[in-house]
């Protein structure tokens, strides 16, 4: 019985051709797992700093105290301004009259 080694080289190439072909098929698959780890990890590190911003932003916001406080100050402005109003019109209606006496 003589042994042929053809036919075990034969084998040999298909087993080699076989494991490259799933070595390839892996390498494919793992270097799109990779890009979708990393596509997610910036997405997360984004969301992340917008959260930071809206967290600060929420912080800095004028609350519904602030704008009551602002709303009384104007209508005391209001009220001023209206009280000079009235002064200026009497000074220069006093002018005006002194004028033609």
């Amino acid at each position: 019985m003589t042994t042929d080694w053809g036919q075990w080289k034969f084998w040999f190439d298909v087993g080699q051709w076989g494991i490259m072909l799933m070595l390839s098929g892996w390498m494919f698959i793992d270097k799109g797992r990779a890009k979708n780890s990393n596509a997610i990890r910036e997405m997360t590190m984004s969301q992340q700093t917008l959260d930071k911003r809206i967290t600060q932003l929420e912080n800095k916001a004028a609350t519904h105290e602030d704008i009551a406080k602002l709303t009384a100050e104007m209508e005391g402005l209001k009220s001023t301004l209206t009280r000079l109003t009235v002064t200026t019109d009497r000074i220069h209606d006093y002018l005006l009259n002194k004028k033609e006496s």
